[in-house]
């Protein structure tokens, strides 16, 4: 017929990952092992009107329920109130789903200062295990323009110097590419040259012709300080 069929007081043996030993029971879970929850570095460009960090968080495998999970801002150098907005709450992921977000607001200034940061952490996780519950979280300071240029040069290479400002020479300096979010993609790192110049290699091949967003970002013993962001054409 076409009626409905349910399977009840079944008696399992299956073998414990734990102890090795075989046990029996009628209510084992039938994916006794949890998958892991992690969360994720990222890094944001500051700006002037406002920025979002967007944190993810990733299952190592799709379950059949839905995974919940905790979550809390905490500073760093940054300071809620002041450079970004404390958040709490609970992230849901659905059932078959490996993924979700957690969304911070920074408050943005015009005033020069070191790159900031702050963590998300997790807690309280249901129908997984927290693997790596704490995420770092970056704000580049994009307001100081203290003589770094950055100038288109040929063959898919960018020339970076310094005009003015407390930069010493051999300075670790990378190259970010800013993408439309505000969020900074990695593209070069190196160091300036005993004239406080370099001309490099964007690490990501771009065709001719393109036109490219970037910012330099320069370390020194009193902070990292940022070029302005010029839109770069590829030739």
């Amino acid at each position: 017929s076409n009626g409905q069929y349910y399977v009840d007081n079944v008696t399992i043996s299956k073998v414990d990952a734990a102890s090795g030993q075989t046990v029996t029971g009628k209510n084992f879970d039938l994916e006794p092992t949890l998958p892991n929850l992690v969360i994720g570095n990222t890094a944001v460009s500051e700006g002037n009107n406002g920025a979002t960090i967007t944190f993810g968080i990733t299952l190592s495998r799709p379950v059949a329920r839905a995974v919940t999970v905790q979550y809390a801002t905490v500073n760093g150098t940054a300071t809620a109130g002041s450079d970004y907005r404390a958040k709490s709450g609970t992230v849901t992921i659905p059932a078959g789903s490996t993924t979700g977000t957690v969304q911070v607001s920074v408050i943005s200034d015009k005033v020069r200062e070191s790159n900031e940061t702050l963590r998300v952490t997790l807690s309280g996780a249901t129908n997984a295990t927290i693997a790596d519950g704490s995420g770092l979280a970056t704000i580049v300071n994009d307001d100081t323009k203290v003589g770094i240029v950055l100038k288109q040069a040929t063959q898919n290479r960018v020339r970076v110097y310094l005009a003015t400002g407390p930069i010493r020479a051999f300075a670790p300096v990378k190259i970010y590419r800013v993408l439309s979010s505000g969020a900074l993609v990695r593209v070069a790192s190196t160091r300036l040259n005993q004239d406080g110049r370099l001309s490099l290699r964007l690490g990501q091949h771009y065709r001719d012709g393109a036109r490219v967003k970037l910012v330099a970002v320069v370390q020194t013993a009193n902070g990292a300080y940022a070029s302005a962001r010029p839109v770069i054409r590829i030739r």
